[in-house]
């Protein structure tokens, strides 16, 4: 099965097309079909098509308002980047194009951000979008009074006053400090920063469904929500073709497929490996599946004994056979992973570091260098999934092997994660917790909120002084040379330190009816609909 990776370039203007896009996937983009099934139709290939017509779609039933600010689960927040808009937008591709702002520059030191912005949007209840919007928005997420989760990405990076009016059309943003990868922040990577009206009160959003994209409201309640689309949208270039989105609520994902199936669900996101075996082979749809850096971990708990101890922790990851974990889980549908956020889609990485193998007599070794020549027993706590039980069954039988006896300890996602506090959350507070972490465009998040000193989701109690300076380095750098020198040094810090186990990464997959076309999905799962078709 042939993986292929889209990198790019940081540019020197607001164009983050990423013009060093592989060549290797001649044109498809990063593709990867199962066995047995149809792929989308090439260009020139014709369709009887239909203009306007309803995608059907099922997601899981929200577990939480549709709120842009505070949203964060499975169901909502693709929704929110499929019905509003950001400044920029990342593609399937991991290439961030302006969207809402035309363009974005950076001051000499990267730490105030200036953005153009369009002079023809509107709203979907008529108002026109000025900078007045745009720096309310940003400040509303930024003042840690509104709870945003976007505030897991803007963390550190900016205070609640730091969007500022330069003209109608623009936008300053000054940084708490300087970050070459600004834009991303405020584009779809940061799911939820569609940009709102001025005045704005969070917990509104579900009133008049208000905001810059293609769509109104026009069904909303405990089953489902419909998008229908808007006669007056602003970009007459990029207007869907379809006439209506509409959105089911089913709870089992057994269901869904068996919606999809059936012919009552045009289509599915968030796709389980299982699932899309279930799917392969089916004579009327269609699976699809791209490389991601939506990735799982083993988090160590590095504050006491024994993984107080880097030799224990690298003794963990020795030990372990990625390959069949990635089989075992996801039946291949993934990549190895080498215990590095620095994934091949990104353009800063170098993966210099050799790929960590299996080595059961070295692990060996190291345990007993630690002290533990007989191992340890010790607490593996994960959520609740199909996939996550059997990458930690897994896990135990290898662990095993080098006299490390792992008891399994699984969750709901409401009990693991608790209120998402140290002392009250299981996800932060265990000895030992695999779990997995959403695919984001670039590295920064990660590096901020797991492994720096105090960050919000480092599970792992893990500080290290050096570590967290070339993470202040590298968030700074504004260049890409400067970038990839800075990520291969926290490279070799997180090879010898192992301070998380980073086994394998999982592929973004979907799946619909043969008769729909043009459906794309973003890194974070909202879908893109522009291109959308619907074959009589």
């Amino acid at each position: 099965m042939t993986r292929a990776f889209c990198k790019s370039t940081l540019p020197d203007t607001g164009d983050f097309s990423r013009r060093s896009l592989l060549q290797s996937v001649a044109g498809l983009g990063a593709l990867l079909a199962l066995p047995g099934q149809f792929l989308p139709l090439l260009p020139g290939q014709a369709h009887a098509q239909e203009a306007g017509g309803t995608l059907e779609l099922a997601l899981p039933r929200p577990a939480q308002a549709f709120e842009p600010l505070r949203t964060a689960d499975q169901a909502t927040s693709p929704l929110i980047g499929t019905f509003g808009q950001y400044l920029g937008w990342v593609d399937q591709d991991y290439v961030l194009h302006p969207v809402l702002a035309k363009s974005w520059t950076p001051d000499e030191q990267a730490k105030s951000w200036t953005f153009d912005l369009r002079d023809d949007v509107t709203f979907n209840d008529g108002r026109k979008m000025t900078a007045r919007d745009v720096a309310y928005t940003i400040n509303l997420h930024a003042d840690p009074a509104n709870g945003s989760n976007a505030l897991s990405v803007l963390k550190g990076q900016v205070d609640k006053n730091c969007a500022s009016v330069v003209d109608d059309y623009k936008v300053r943003v000054d940084l708490l400090r300087p970050n070459g990868n600004f834009p991303y922040l405020l584009s779809s990577d940061n799911y939820n920063l569609i940009i709102l009206p001025e005045g704005y009160q969070p917990g509104d959003f579900a009133k008049s469904f208000v905001a810059t994209g293609p769509w109104v409201v026009t069904r909303s309640d405990a089953n489902g929500i419909t998008f229908t689309r808007r006669p007056d949208y602003w970009d007459s270039e990029r207007t869907p073709s379809l006439g209506a989105l509409n959105v089911t609520y089913i709870d089992s994902a057994q269901n869904r497929v068996i919606a999809l199936k059936g012919g009552s669900i045009d289509a599915l996101t968030w796709l389980s490996a299982d699932d899309m075996l279930v799917l392969n082979g089916d004579q009327e749809t269609v699976t699809y599946s791209f490389p991601s850096t939506y990735f799982r971990a083993i988090g160590m708990g590095s504050d006491k004994p024994p993984f107080n101890d880097k030799r224990v922790r690298k003794a963990v990851a020795l030990l372990l056979d990625r390959e069949m974990i990635l089989q075992g889980a996801l039946s291949g549908l993934g990549a190895v992973g080498n215990d590095t956020p620095f994934f091949p889609q990104y353009a800063s990485s170098t993966n210099a570091q050799p790929q960590r193998v299996r080595d059961v007599t070295k692990a060996r070794q190291l345990l007993a260098e630690a002290g533990y020549p007989d191992g340890f027993t010790v607490t593996l706590t994960t959520g609740g999934t199909t996939e996550l039980e059997k990458a930690a069954q897994l896990i135990q039988a290898f662990l095993a092997e080098g006299g490390i006896n792992v008891s399994l300890q699984i969750m709901d996602w409401a009990t693991y994660y608790g209120d998402m506090k140290p002392g009250s959350s299981p996800f932060l507070d265990s000895e030992m917790t695999l779990l997995e972490f959403l695919s984001r465009s670039i590295p920064n998040v990660m590096l901020s909120a797991v492994y720096r000193t105090g960050g919000a989701y480092n599970m792992m109690r893990y500080s290290n002084n050096q570590l967290d300076e070339m993470i202040d380095l590298y968030i700074s750098a504004a260049d890409l040379d400067s970038q990839r020198s800075i990520s291969t040094r926290i490279d070799e810090i997180l090879a010898e330190e192992v301070p998380m186990i980073i086994p394998y990464t999982s592929h973004m997959n979907m799946a619909w009816r043969k008769n729909i076309h043009g459906l794309r999905m973003s890194p974070t799962a909202a879908l893109e609909l522009e291109k959308v078709t619907v074959t009589r």
